[in-house]
């Protein structure tokens, strides 16, 4: 039993360093003038993948205010603490490229309370973080409220709420991304839902992989076939979430397939641990690189991963750096005794 446990774990652990990896590939591909197919096949569910793993880890948490807390302190925290640190960077590129009126400065401190869409440059990624706050902090609320099927039917009126936002108002949006959240919390059900059912899916591969394909093809003849969740565009209405729903079972099959190559499974497990870390830097070293003109995409992959990797390691070293940086509850409550 326990070595099931730990062989679980490697795989959810390289799962979330299959998926950082393609978010640093997706934002310097970005940066392309002219985007290959990969960079529309990688917006298909590299972000939708992290919700659904956020939610095949959920657990229910009876007592809603201690959820809360916690989830404060998990994200929070280092949101909060990231984002100050990040507030000199990202004010000097953006008055370098405008003058500096009240107005300016309204506008900068505005987008800085407000986040969500309004972050861009070295905080762009800074979104996912506020969304996954009011994804996890309201399933958790509805799960404990009411019983499954009445989870279910507002799960699917999130859903519906989400498309019309996307389709009908599109330029409708809350702080912090809590908008998107309509859409993020379906995907993190799905990903609850399929903690109990996760044998039956990928114990036919052969039929995964020939959905895999489609869905990867489908973006060569539909390249309206992926999303962009920070501004809560979902593609096609229900096609694009089942191409991403399909992309993100198939590397579930493929991160339990990796986790028994000892060398490639050790790296993305550790690119796995610290997937919050990468996302909250990577954009950081992207921008440093390019003002020293590297633009290799090849070069950029490897260097802005491991720059965001070793400040993961190093903060991983001390206790106040894993509280405000990695959102450590338990040097958190360990800290509080004292």
């Amino acid at each position: 039993m326990h070595k099931q446990q730990a062989t679980r774990v490697v795989w959810i652990d390289i799962f979330k360093g299959i998926g950082i990896l393609l978010v640093v590939i997706g934002h310097i591909l970005a940066e392309q003038k002219n985007c290959p197919p990969l960079y529309n096949i990688i917006y298909m569910f590299h972000m939708p993948l992290f919700f659904f793993i956020s939610g095949y880890l959920y657990k229910q948490k009876s007592n809603i205010k201690l959820h809360i807390k916690g989830k404060v302190i998990q994200l929070l925290i280092p949101y909060t603490f990231i984002l100050l640190l990040f507030i000199p960077f990202n004010g000097l590129s953006t008055f370098l490229s405008e003058p500096i009126t009240t107005k300016s400065v309204l506008t900068y401190i505005t987008h800085l309370l407000t986040g969500g869409r309004n972050f861009g440059g070295a905080t762009g990624a800074f979104w996912f973080i506020t969304c996954l706050f009011f994804v996890q902090t309201i399933y958790n609320f509805i799960s404990v409220k009411f019983n499954s099927r009445n989870v279910h039917l507002i799960v699917f009126t999130f859903l519906l709420l989400s498309y019309i936002n996307s389709v009908f108002y599109p330029s409708f949006w809350l702080p912090g991304d809590a908008n998107v959240a309509l859409f993020a919390l379906p995907i993190y059900h799905i990903g609850h839902l399929l903690h109990k059912r996760e044998k039956d899916i990928i114990s036919k591969p052969i039929i995964m992989i020939i959905f895999a394909v489609l869905a990867i093809a489908s973006v060569f003849l539909l390249p309206e076939n992926r999303m962009d969740m920070k501004n809560n565009m979902y593609g096609i209405p229900v096609i694009t979430l089942l191409s991403s729903i399909i992309m993100i079972f198939f590397m579930m099959y493929i991160s339990q397939k990796i986790a028994t190559i000892k060398v490639i499974s050790s790296i993305l497990s550790e690119m796995g641990k610290a997937s919050l870390v990468i996302m909250y830097f990577h954009l950081l070293f992207i921008a440093i690189l390019s003002r020293f003109m590297i633009s290799d995409i090849y070069l950029v992959i490897p260097l802005v991963t491991i720059l965001s990797y070793i400040i993961y390691y190093f903060t991983n070293k001390w206790r106040i750096s894993r509280i405000l940086i990695l959102g450590s509850k338990s040097d958190y409550y360990s800290r509080m005794k004292k």
